[in-house]
């Protein structure tokens, strides 16, 4: 397992991304992607907001506001699995939020 890179979270969590995740997932499904991977580590350093994921309990949803698309507001999502140390990417893309999952954090807030 070689690892893409490792950043932490804005609770001090370590997040890493494994190089084959990067390449055979995020990559694959989104060639576009390759030039966010910057974004994607700032996404997971300093996220307007944290949310748990409604579907996966061990899972984190970092958003990061990336741009306005016909009136609605477009941002960088990372999918982190918990339950380990380091956390793990599991995918990273754009999107609008997904209404329902519940709030674990917010910026401005302290961890």
């Amino acid at each position: 397992m070689k690892i893409l890179f490792q950043v932490a979270d804005p609770e001090g969590a370590q997040v890493a991304c494994e190089e084959s995740r990067w390449q055979e997932h995020v990559l694959r499904n989104r060639p576009f992607m390759e030039k966010y991977q910057d974004f994607v580590k700032k996404t997971i350093q300093d996220p307007d907001f944290i949310n748990l994921d409604k579907d996966f309990p061990n899972r984190q949803l970092y958003y990061k506001y990336k741009r306005k698309e016909k009136d609605k507001k477009v941002y960088m999502k990372v999918v982190v699995q918990t339950g380990t140390n380091p956390y793990f990417v599991v995918t990273a893309f754009l999107a609008n939020i997904r209404k329902g999952d519940p709030l674990k954090w917010q910026k401005g807030t302290k961890p």
